[in-house]
């Protein structure tokens, strides 16, 4: 994955809907962790921009979202569907759902 040109509003919901998709079976594997991390570094987002997005989920102040470019949105999706675990949870398959609707 290139780094993709966000703005910081943009990272901060890029990586919230990371976390929407890691926590939706209210589990958090090492795995999803370290993927978000990479993806962190990758668009070049700060620390704090990944603390905010874990936050909003957290607090339920975060519903999925569409963030950039169409080109940014399939990345974004490509990086939620690589935090679904092996046995994708139902809330995990139900969010990644109403997301393809959004396209």
């Amino acid at each position: 994955m290139s780094p993709i040109d966000l703005t910081d509003s943009d990272k901060m919901s890029y990586l919230a809907n990371l976390w929407l998709i890691a926590r939706a079976d209210k589990a958090l594997s090492d795995s999803e962790k370290a993927l978000i991390e990479q993806v962190q570094k990758t668009i070049q987002a700060k620390r704090s921009h990944n603390t905010a997005a874990q936050k909003s989920v957290e607090t339920g102040g975060f519903s999925l979202s569409k963030v950039g470019s169409f080109a940014d949105q399939v990345q974004n999706l490509e990086d939620m569907v690589a935090l679904a675990d092996s046995d994708l949870a139902q809330a995990e398959a139900d969010l990644s759902d109403r997301l393809r609707q959004c396209f």
